[in-house]
């Protein structure tokens, strides 16, 4: 028997694969390693196509491109329901969305969802976000399944959508390993690392005041993420509560520098007011870097009992545990040992796994 299941247990699955096209950050690596994953059992054939115009990219496996602009295809999607997916990919058993916007098609359907943010944290989100995702929820509502990365936004969707629970299946995302950092030294130690897109979200404003209350002794704290939404603002706030000028933003940096980042950090702190996974909380952990970050229910499910968990918004506690794992060797230790093994089960395989539990949860209705 083969290692996953009969060859006659075969899914075939019409895979959209348009973020990797795309190039929606997050989303392309989701895609890419799902896809990759997905192409390596024998229990699943997969269909891929991408849609749009986005840059011609090369990927180690086959995928139909049709090139007509999203702009032109949501509206037709939306008030048309037309066209479907069996137009781009032909004879398959269920379709699979992992673009924002699910294709509509007459065929079992999966359709992915990574949070509701947007929906229930509105302020921390540019105008018409709210808008634009709650079209894009109606859209995967309408499938059969909804892919979720987490049991918490699992129950948000629910809530929100609504969708029946027992049909949103949690397939957590892997991590992906950095790649070496091909000589690259760290930067001078001691440091503290976050890591993510310059934005009010991301509770920048908090960490900034809680590096002040820990001290002139505090090490430097370096910030490595793009700009986003109100990008000016946030370093604004950074510039006022950072009094003895401890912060150094170094804008996006590439894989390899941020191997390097995280090998070499005192701690990594992840102050966000909101998150519906917390990806560099697992990157840093499968780095062997002590985490402290914000106690968010995505982020409790990602790290468990492996990093010092703080409330939002709360400067103080902030400060507290930045100085109490500065302090402690042994503490930092027991996190990066603890992290690793957290980090370990976190696989792109077990992602697949779920996924395809998701598909045959699909057929099966």
């Amino acid at each position: 028997m083969p290692e996953h299941g009969r060859l006659s247990d075969r899914i075939d699955v019409g895979l959209d694969t348009t973020p990797a096209v795309t190039g929606q950050t997050g989303l392309s690596r989701y895609t890419e390693e799902l896809w990759r994953e997905l192409e390596r059992r024998e229990d699943v054939q997969v269909h891929a196509f991408a849609l749009g115009r986005g840059a011609v990219r090369s990927f180690d496996h086959p995928v139909r491109r049709v090139n007509i602009p999203l702009r032109v295809l949501r509206p037709a999607w939306r008030y048309l329901g037309w066209p479907r997916a069996e137009t781009f990919v032909g004879s398959v058993q269920v379709v699979h969305s992992l673009a924002l916007t699910a294709v509509p098609s007459r065929l079992p359907r999966v359709a992915t969802v990574h949070d509701v943010l947007p929906l229930i944290h509105p302020e921390l989100y540019p105008p018409g976000t709210e808008d634009a995702q709650r079209r894009e929820l109606t859209s995967a509502a309408q499938a059969d399944v909804i892919v979720a990365t987490c049991e918490s936004t699992a129950d948000e969707i629910a809530r929100v959508a609504p969708f029946p629970r027992e049909r949103i299946v949690v397939a957590p995302l892997g991590v992906t390993g950095l790649p070496p950092a091909d000589g690259r030294a760290a930067p001078e130690a001691p440091y503290l690392l976050a890591v993510g897109a310059m934005t009010p979200r991301k509770g920048y404003d908090v960490l900034a005041k809680a590096v002040t209350r820990v001290g002139p002794s505090c090490p430097r704290m370096l910030v490595a993420g793009p700009d986003y939404w109100r990008a000016d603002e946030t370093r604004r706030a950074i510039a006022e509560a950072d009094r003895y000028g401890k912060f150094e933003l170094l804008g996006p940096v590439d894989d390899g520098s941020l191997a390097s980042l995280y090998s070499g950090a005192s701690a990594v702190c992840f102050a966000s007011r909101a998150e519906g996974f917390g990806l560099p909380c697992l990157e840093a952990m499968a780095a062997g870097a002590p985490l402290i970050a914000s106690d968010l229910p995505p982020v409790r499910e990602v790290v468990g009992s492996a990093a010092e968990l703080v409330p939002p918004e709360d400067p103080d506690a902030l400060a507290e545990a930045i100085a109490r794992l500065l302090a402690e060797e042994e503490r930092r230790r027991t996190l990066v040992e603890r992290g690793r093994e957290r980090a370990s089960a976190f696989t792109w395989r077990r992602t697949a796994e779920d996924t395809v539990r998701a598909y045959r949860t699909a057929l099966g209705r």
